[in-house]
């Protein structure tokens, strides 16, 4: 079984601090000018602020990657041979070195990750997104899709 993952760069221009828990305020994210890196997924929108449901902090972001890609694996280990169980294990943190290294060297002090998930509604009509979201102020500057439907 493969992991739904990629990773979505965006260059895009700024708003307030926000406390744990609310919601970027901004009117929109700037998302004017878009250079994308994808293999498997795409998102084929932008993201919405009603979408952002929580503020991580790096190590947060670095877990729920992790979990995202290998927590299924993991805690079935009895299900895989040694062999796949490993190479599994091996292709997840090479994901995560591709994907994560690349956000994590971006980021400044005052920037902020998101985990954001569309409403259930696009869960049903085949068009569910969620993932990692790298803000500074209202300019998303990386994504990081984990899950897409």
């Amino acid at each position: 079984m493969r992991c739904l993952l990629t990773a979505i760069a965006i260059l895009m221009a700024s708003c307030t601090s926000l406390k744990q828990g609310e919601h970027p305020r901004c009117e929109r994210l700037n998302t004017d000018e878009t250079i994308e890196h994808a293999s498997g997924l795409t998102h084929g929108y932008d993201l919405e602020l009603r979408w952002f449901k929580e503020r991580l902090s790096q190590e947060e972001a670095k877990s729920y990657l992790w979990e995202t890609c290998f927590g299924y694996t993991e805690q079935h280990k009895e299900d895989y041979s040694d062999y796949h169980y490993n190479k599994y294990k091996q292709q997840c943190q090479e994901w995560l070195d591709e994907s994560w290294a690349p956000l994590e060297g971006q980021m400044r002090e005052g920037d902020e990750l998101w985990f954001y998930s569309t409403p259930d509604d696009m869960w049903g009509a085949l068009a569910g997104q969620e993932g990692l979201a790298l803000l500074r102020g209202c300019q998303l500057l990386a994504r990081i899709i984990t899950v897409q439907s």
